[in-house]
């Protein structure tokens, strides 16, 4: 049953039931315009009692969503990519669909929506929004570069480390590499010696307080490679709170994620 009949239909049904004189009076007294006493009349008229109930105010029909058997392919498509170790965000299954000859494809925020609604997003309750954080950026590029290594795990259940340097001030990714296991020492060099090479020194680095980055919170250690490679090149190492400037280096790839 739709919904319940509140108080003020209860009294426009015994009204109605016995006839009213003034229907302007009846509709001050009830606080309703006469458009409404009328359509509630009629309501009452053909289905009596029933008529007077909530009705849902949902659309028969929406034209503008997305069909059926486009959200299956949808969910089939980030499966498929799952399996196969690939990237299967809203960027890879909008590819694959149009691939596939569906058209049109929907949104990357169409697709993502649907995901979390088919159940196929693994909520983050605890991730911060992103208003929460505080943007900065340096004046111009070269002035400060950002640099951050990430976990990921191929098809077969092997683990990579993906590192990336990016300018922050063009967001401008000037780096990135992969290796198997977790990130290393030379592996985060290798991808900042490529960028080097590419566009130049920078002024300074900033990283988190990461081992394979820099000693620099760690009393009586050695620097590291890569913060002792960087000094000898004139390069300020910067060391941050940690995971900090990930949210700019993965902000690039947690698009495909």
């Amino acid at each position: 049953m739709a919904g319940s009949v509140v108080a003020v239909d209860v009294r426009m049904a015994a009204a109605l039931a016995q006839g009213v004189g003034d229907v302007a009076e009846f509709c001050r007294a009830q606080g309703i315009s006469r458009q409404s006493y009328y359509k509630w009349k009629k309501r009452f008229e053909t289905e009596g009692l029933e008529g007077l109930r909530d009705r849902s105010r949902r659309p028969k029909t929406v034209p503008g969503a997305t069909p059926a058997e486009v959200e299956d392919a949808i969910v089939r498509a980030r499966k498929e990519l799952a399996d196969a170790g690939e990237f299967n965000g809203p960027f890879s299954i909008a590819a694959r669909l149009e691939a596939e000859g569906i058209c049109p494809v929907p949104s990357r925020a169409t697709i993502a929506r649907i995901l979390s609604r088919r159940g196929q997003v693994r909520p983050q309750p605890r991730k911060r929004p992103r208003s929460s954080y505080r943007r900065f950026q340096a004046s111009r590029p070269n002035e400060m570069w950002q640099s951050d290594w990430t976990q990921w795990q191929l098809g077969d259940g092997r683990p990579v480390a993906i590192a990336g340097t990016l300018d922050d001030h063009a967001r401008l990714l000037v780096g990135i590499g992969a290796g198997s296991g977790d990130g290393t020492s030379e592996l985060v060099w290798s991808v900042m010696a490529e960028a080097i090479g590419a566009y130049g020194v920078p002024m300074s680095s900033l990283t988190d307080n990461g081992l394979c980055y820099t000693t620099a919170r760690r009393p009586g250690h050695k620097p590291a490679a890569f913060q002792a490679n960087l000094a000898a090149l004139g390069c300020q190492s910067i060391a941050s709170t940690p995971y900090e400037p990930s949210r700019d280096v993965w902000r690039l790839h947690s698009l495909e994620g």
